[in-house]
C-alpha cells in the first residue's frame, strides 16, 4: 500500500517544515502507547475521585451542582495537568526518551480467542453447562435472555438490599 492512501501528503509536507514527527501506533495498542491515557486520564480519574469522595463527605453526599462541579474539576486538573505528568507520560510509552522496551512485547501479539461459561437447557429441562467461544455467533435472543436474567438477578439483590 503506497503511503498516499494512508497519509495526507500536505499534511506530511507541513509537519515537516515544522520539524514535527508524526507517526502511527500499531492497532490495538494504543491504549499503552497514548501519553495522555498513560499519565495525564490517569492521574485525573485518580484526582476527580479523590475530590468527589472529599465533597461527598463534607456534603453528606448531596448532589454537585454546576459551579461545584466546575470546582472539583478545576482542583482535580490542576492536580493532574502538570508539566511532570506530562513527561511520564511520554517516558513511560517510550517516546521520549526513545525506549523500544517500555512497552512489553505481548501488547503487539495477536490476541487470543477468550472463552466463556455458558449455561444451556437440555430438551430434558435439565440445565448444562458448556464452553463457547466468543468467537461464535451468538443470536439477539441469546443476549435478551442473558440481559433478562441478569437485571432480575439485580433487582432481587437491589430488594434485599445485597446492593
Amino acid at each position: 500500500m503506497s503511503v498516499t492512501h494512508v497519509y495526507n501528503m500536505e499534511f506530511l509536507r507541513l509537519m515537516k517544515q515544522h520539524n514535527v514527527h508524526p507517526f502511527c501506533f500499531p492497532a490495538h495498542a494504543t491504549h499503552c502507547l497514548q501519553p495522555a491515557d498513560v499519565a495525564l486520564f490517569r492521574s485525573m480519574k485518580h484526582h476527580w475521585t479523590t475530590e468527589g469522595r472529599k465533597y461527598m463527605r463534607q456534603t453528606g453526599g448531596k448532589k454537585t451542582d454546576k459551579k461545584q462541579f466546575y470546582k472539583l474539576f478545576q482542583s482535580a486538573w490542576k492536580n493532574s495537568a502538570t508539566v511532570e505528568t506530562a513527561q511520564s507520560g511520554f517516558r513511560q510509552t517510550g517516546i521520549f526518551p526513545v525506549n523500544r522496551n517500555a512497552i512489553p512485547v505481548e501488547v503487539f501479539e495477536p490476541s487470543k480467542t477468550t472463552e466463556r461459561r455458558s449455561q444451556t437447557v437440555t430438551k430434558e429441562g435439565t440445565s448444562s453447562t458448556e464452553v463457547a467461544s466468543y468467537s461464535q455467533a451468538v443470536t439477539d435472543a441469546e443476549v435478551a435472555t442473558d440481559l433478562q436474567q441478569s437485571m432480575s438477578t439485580s433487582d432481587t439483590m437491589t430488594a434485599s438490599g445485597l446492593i
